[in-house]
C-alpha cells in the first residue's frame, strides 16, 4: 500500500519467494482498515456494519426481553466503536450512516416507532447517546496519552508537534459561549453557542401544561432558531414533537 505522497513516484517492483508483492488501496491491520488515501472512512464503514450485525443478533434472541435486560445488552455489544478515538479524517456522510445504525438498532431494540426522535428515550433510560460516546472515547484516549509511563509516548507528548495538534487544541481552548449581537436578547444568556445541550420546554395553556424534554448536539442557538422557525412555518410543523403541539394548539385556536 503507498501513502498519498508517494503515489506518482515508480517504485520497483517487490517478490517474495517468488512471487510479486501487489499494491493495494487498503489493508486491514489488528481489526483497523489503513487506506492509501489517508482517510477513515473504510473503518467507519466498517464498524457501521459491525453494528447492524450484532444490532441484528440482538433482535434475534433477545426482543421479548424487559427494557432493562435490553438496556444492558444494547450499551454491551452497541456502544462500544473500535478505534473510534483515531478517527479525524472522513466524510460526514460515513460518521452519519454509523450514528443512523446506533439510533436504528435502539429504535428496535426498545420496540419505538421509526421515525420517533430517540434522544428523550436516551435520556429516559439513563444511556449515552451516538455523540456521548464518542466524545467519552477521545477524551479517554487524550486523557491516557498524557498520562502514559511510556518513554516513547511521553516524549512524543512533550514535542511540539503534540502541543499544536488539533486533540490538545481542541481539549484546551476555551470557546466563546455566546456570540449574539445583543447579549440581553441571548436565549440562553452568556452559554447560547454550547453543546451537547438537555433543555426542557414548557407550554403553558388555559387548561393545560405540557413539558418537553430535548437534546441536541449542535449548538443551543442553532436549535433554539430550528424550534423558532417550526412554529412559524406549516411546513416544519411535524420537525419535532414541541411543533407538532404547538401546531395542535394553533389548529383548535388555544391560546
Amino acid at each position: 500500500m503507498l501513502p498519498r505522497s508517494l503515489r506518482d513516484i515508480h517504485l520497483p517492483s517487490f517478490y517474495v519467494n517468488g512471487s510479486r508483492l501487489n499494491i493495494v488501496s487498503k489493508k486491514g491491520y489488528l481489526g483497523y482498515i489503513i487506506s492509501s488515501n489517508d482517510k477513515d472512512d473504510f473503518a467507519v464503514q466498517k464498524e457501521c456494519r459491525a453494528v447492524y450485525a450484532r444490532g441484528n443478533m440482538l433482535l434475534r434472541k433477545f426482543k421479548i426481553c424487559s427494557t432493562e435486560v435490553k438496556k444492558q445488552l444494547f450499551t454491551s455489544y452497541c456502544s462500544f466503536f473500535y478505534c473510534c478515538a483515531l478517527w479525524c479524517n472522513f466524510n460526514k456522510t460515513s460518521l452519519q450512516d454509523l450514528q443512523v445504525a446506533y439510533n436504528n438498532i435502539f429504535r428496535l431494540l426498545m420496540n419505538l416507532p421509526y421515525r420517533c426522535r430517540v434522544s428523550p428515550h436516551f435520556i429516559a433510560l439513563g444511556m449515552n447517546h451516538f455523540s456521548v460516546i464518542r466524545r467519552k472515547l477521545v477524551h479517554s484516549l487524550y486523557q491516557r496519552i498524557l498520562l502514559s509511563k511510556n518513554t516513547l509516548i511521553s516524549t512524543l507528548v512533550r514535542c511540539n508537534h503534540f502541543a499544536s495538534s488539533r486533540m490538545l487544541l481542541e481539549n484546551d481552548k476555551t470557546p466563546d459561549t455566546c456570540n449574539c449581537r445583543k447579549k440581553e436578547e441571548c436565549p440562553l444568556p452568556g452559554k447560547c453557542t454550547i453543546q451537547n445541550v438537555i433543555y426542557e420546554a414548557k407550554v403553558t395553556t388555559e387548561n393545560d401544561y405540557k413539558r418537553y424534554i430535548g437534546l441536541t448536539a449542535m449548538p443551543f442557538k442553532k436549535r433554539y432558531s430550528s424550534h423558532k422557525s417550526s412554529f412559524n412555518n406549516r411546513d416544519k410543523s411535524n420537525q419535532t414533537e414541541l411543533s407538532k403541539h404547538i401546531w395542535k394548539l394553533k389548529d383548535e385556536g388555544t391560546t
